[in-house]
C-alpha cells in the first residue's frame, strides 16, 4: 500500500476521532448547565409574570428594539422579547438567578464562531426583606 494513502487514512481517522471527542464534550457540558432547583425557579418566574404590566422607568431602560417608540416599555414586553429571541434561535442560553435581594432573568446570544463576548439581555429587579418584588426596581440592560 502506498505510504501517502496510509498518511491520508490516518489523518481522516484522527479527524473522525477528534470530531467525536468534541461532540461528546459539548454534549456532556450542555447537560451540566441544568437548573439546580427547577420548581423554585418556576415559582419565582411565575411570580415575576404577575408584574407584566409594570412600566420600566426611562432611567432603568437600556434595551434596544423591544417596543415601538409610542409604547412605554413594560416587564411584559421585555419578557416577550426574551421568549421570542429564545424561540427564534437555538444558540441562546437563558438563566435566572437571585443573589441576596437582587434577581435577574437573562438571555445570551452567542454566534457559532464566538467562544466569549456574547451579547445578553438582562431583566433585573430587587426584592424587599419579605421577598416581595419592588416594582420600581425593574431595569432592562442590553450588553453588546
Amino acid at each position: 500500500m502506498n505510504p501517502n494513502i496510509k498518511i491520508v487514512m490516518g489523518l481522516q481517522a484522527g479527524m473522525l476521532v477528534g470530531g467525536l471527542a468534541v461532540w461528546a464534550g459539548t454534549f456532556a457540558n450542555s447537560n451540566s448547565q441544568a437548573v439546580e432547583n427547577p420548581q423554585q425557579v418556576q415559582a419565582q418566574i411565575s411570580h415575576l409574570v404577575r408584574y407584566a404590566n409594570t412600566p420600566i422607568k426611562a432611567e432603568n431602560y437600556n434595551c434596544e428594539a423591544v417596543t415601538p417608540n409610542a409604547l412605554k416599555p413594560t416587564v411584559g414586553s421585555i419578557l416577550a422579547s426574551m421568549v421570542s429571541s429564545n424561540l427564534t434561535t437555538i444558540r441562546n442560553r437563558q438563566s435566572f438567578d437571585c443573589i441576596e435581594n437582587t434577581c435577574s432573568l437573562s438571555i445570551s446570544d452567542c454566534k457559532p464562531w464566538q467562544s466569549s463576548e456574547c451579547s445578553a439581555r438582562y431583566l433585573k429587579y430587587d426584592m424587599d426583606d419579605r421577598q416581595r418584588i419592588i416594582p420600581q426596581s425593574f431595569s432592562c440592560i442590553d450588553v453588546p
